[in-house]
């Protein structure tokens, strides 16, 4: 199926119903994802329903020569998820992906049962949508590159030299930010970028919320109504989650029907240099350009990405997702993804006792650097992963935290992540 069955998710929804009834789904949705894994993968090979797996029939196998394979479940019936997940449970291949219905096609209910017989270590998980919907092929593509990428990455590969470090990041789909995934949305729209550099943090739960959205704003606003909620210790209330200070959001607010902002201005008047927007259905999502030092320059004028601000914030808006979560009665686990944007040629920063900072030059051995490339070769990079925020615990950081920093490490050619102290293993106090 070389083209999209649907051009918008509401063509998908509208005849959702009738597929189903048909039986059409699963035929459907294993040729148009054979399709796109052919366009990703030239040369792999795609069969429907292979026969010898070890737990029977699964939907699809994709074969890559010398490689391996990987195997999808597609999930659109609630009685079979038991079964389908057997399948990829019982599978050897390399990645195991599920594809469930998107939740607004089915009021969340293969979600539900699919997080709720898997709650821990989930398989990664594609939508209908991604597949089956022309404006969300883009995110399909990424997702498929991303969860196949890191099932056949090997130890060889991580370790090559720099020369080869940017095909691995696009291996990993570290270097594809695009603009399907952030683009020219109302959230990154206006906002003045430093030499077109900025960072995203975005955390949004995987399935519907049960709160009305009405009244996730109305706790959203609620939440950060009061400039003291900030500066709250010990187990005060706000907040009940750690780090303290929660989130130092942008000053002014205003609404948009399904979503809240907070804004801080640029140096233009139609620009805005940090915004923070909560919707409707409990997605946060945080953008801002060098204004909020995680991006500056060198004298000579090489930008540098601040790993220490970029990370202490990370956790920090977790908290603030942790207390809207705790807020609304979600409980739930989150997508949670950073995005640096801009960063080819530029270097890392925002280090910790015991690493050598290029934001303190005097103390940059610039002559003297071993033959490792400090800069990053990607245009882009970014990193996601299913957390549960709602298990932080107070003043300690959550592991999530230190994978999110050691994945950004790597695209700068570092292995370990040079933001935490070497001693304590923590972030700097300074940003916190």
């Amino acid at each position: 199926m070389r083209e999209a069955p649907f051009q918008t998710a509401d063509q998908l929804a509208a005849e959702f119903p009738h597929l189903k009834r048909a039986r059409q789904l699963h035929a459907m949705a294993q040729e148009r994802l054979a399709t796109l894994l052919e366009d990703v993968w030239p040369h792999g090979y795609p069969k429907e329903e292979p026969g010898e797996m070890p737990a029977g029939r699964a939907d699809l196998a994709f074969y890559l020569p010398d490689r391996g394979y990987a195997i999808f479940e597609i999930f659109v019936t609630v009685g079979q998820v038991p079964q389908d997940l057997r399948h990829l449970e019982q599978s050897n291949a390399q990645a195991r992906i599920a594809i469930l219905t998107d939740p607004v096609l089915d009021n969340g209910a293969i979600y539900n049962e699919y997080y709720a017989r898997r709650p821990r270590d989930p398989f990664p998980v594609l939508n209908l949508s991604d597949i089956l919907v022309a404006e969300s092929e883009a995110a399909g593509k990424h997702k498929l590159k991303e969860y196949i990428g890191e099932a056949f990455a090997t130890g060889e590969q991580v370790s090559q030299p720099a020369e080869a470090l940017a095909s691995r990041l696009a291996e990993l789909s570290l270097d594809d930010v695009s603009r399907e995934d952030f683009g020219d949305s109302r959230f990154t729209v206006d906002v003045a970028r430093l030499g077109s550099r900025c960072v995203i943090i975005a955390a949004t739960p995987p399935c519907r919320v049960s709160t009305s959205p009405t009244d996730v704003l109305k706790r959203a606003a609620r939440m950060l109504h009061d400039d003291n909620w900030q500066t709250s210790t010990g187990d005060a209330f706000p907040p009940r989650y750690w780090p303290e200070k929660i989130f130092r959001r942008p000053r002014t607010r205003r609404s948009a029907g399904d979503a809240l902002f907070w804004e801080d201005a640029g140096l233009r008047r139609t620009s805005v240099r940090s915004r923070l927007v909560i919707t409707d259905r409990a997605e946060v999502f945080f953008v801002s350009s060098g204004g909020a030092k995680f991006v500056t320059r060198l004298d000579n004028g090489t930008g540098v990405f601040v790993l220490g601000r970029i990370i202490a914030d990370c956790w920090e808006l977790s908290g603030l997702v942790a207390q809207l979560y705790c807020d609304i009665g979600h409980a739930g686990q989150t997508h949670l993804c950073v995005a640096l944007v801009g960063t080819k040629g530029t270097l890392l920063g925002g280090f910790a006792r015991g690493y050598s900072d290029p934001l303190e030059e005097q103390r940059w051995p610039w002559d003297n650097l071993d033959e490792r490339d400090w800069t990053c070769h990607a245009p882009n990079v970014k990193y996601c992963d299913t957390v549960d925020v709602l298990a932080m615990e107070p003043k300690k950081v959550p592991q999530f935290v230190y994978d999110f920093a050691e994945a950004i490490s790597l695209a700068y050619n570092y292995d370990t992540p040079p933001c935490f102290d070497k001693k304590t293993g923590l972030i700097p106090d300074r940003y916190l």
